[in-house]
């Protein structure tokens, strides 16, 4: 994921945390997280495009930025 923050960082917003924290119940309940390694990719609506679950192939998640990004920029 650092590549991702690295190469997207004016372009996205990336947020972490730790289900098993208290402080993220809220945030936690509202996206529907309870499995760790979960990915959400939100468009800038926060509408969700994609959830991944698990492993990330850090090329597929690429390939879904640069995707969302061409949309939004040509709107």
């Amino acid at each position: 994921m650092n590549r991702l923050e690295r190469e997207f960082n004016q372009q996205a917003d990336f947020f972490h945390f730790n289900i098993d924290r208290r402080e993220f119940d809220t945030i936690r309940e509202q996206l529907g997280l309870f499995r760790r390694s979960t990915y959400i990719l939100l468009d800038p609506d926060g509408n969700e495009i994609r959830t991944w679950i698990g492993p990330l192939e850090e090329q597929a998640m690429i390939n879904q930025m640069t995707e969302l990004l061409a949309d939004y920029s040509s709107n």
